[in-house]
């Protein structure tokens, strides 16, 4: 009878740990998810910003080149913007928007549509894509020299050191909680066993 009444206020000392848990990990995750998600859409402005500032550089090079036609020259500075870490992939299309030179044969894209173009012609477009296994970003913008539409300019760059990142903070975040409850479970059995359980069965008996 002694150890069966032990053993039900224990199962029921746990389940109170386990729920206290439980709410312990909702409120953690309702907090670290919402910051989790600004970090990463910073990062993504950032690598935006990076590839603005990239192909404003050369923005006026490539125009020239485009315009004459000299292909390899533009080969050659594709080859330079590549050493950007992160960079996998970029392609120059023409103002048709058919691909003229990339440096992967396998680029995303062989030619931008005209729906597509007409947007990128506005204003610079980004989006999120999934390209040989590698998640990352498609950023496009338009080539041109004074109002002259030259071409558009697309690069590939990868998310991998971001999602890295998302993934050891969620190794951090359930190691975290993990170790919160296994102190909860052993510590405050230990606890409550001293304090509360011991005296109780002492009490009744």
């Amino acid at each position: 009878m002694r150890g069966f009444m032990n053993l039900t206020l224990r199962y029921k000392v746990n389940g109170a740990i386990i729920i206290t848990f439980l709410l312990i990990a909702v409120v953690f995750t309702a907090i670290q998810v919402p910051f989790q998600q600004q970090r990463l859409q910073t990062a993504t402005r950032n690598i935006v910003l990076l590839l603005q500032t990239l192909v404003e550089r050369d923005r006026e090079q490539l125009a020239n080149e485009i315009f004459d036609s000299r292909f390899n020259a533009i080969n050659i500075r594709l080859k330079q913007m590549r050493k950007v870490e992160g960079i996998v992939a970029i392609g120059v299309f023409d103002d048709t928007g058919k691909l003229l030179v990339s440096d992967d044969a396998a680029f995303p894209d062989r030619k931008i549509d005209l729906k597509d173009a007409e947007k990128i012609r506005q204003h610079s477009q980004t989006q999120k894509i999934l390209w040989q296994g590698q998640t990352g970003l498609l950023f496009s913008q338009e080539i041109r020299f004074l109002t002259d539409h030259l071409g558009f300019i697309r690069i590939f760059y990868s998310l991998a050191s971001v999602e890295h990142e998302q993934r050891g903070f969620l190794l951090i975040f359930g190691s975290l909680l993990a170790s919160i409850l296994f102190v909860m479970l052993i510590v405050l059995n230990l606890i409550l066993s001293k304090v509360v359980l011991n005296p109780i069965l002492h009490l009744r008996d």
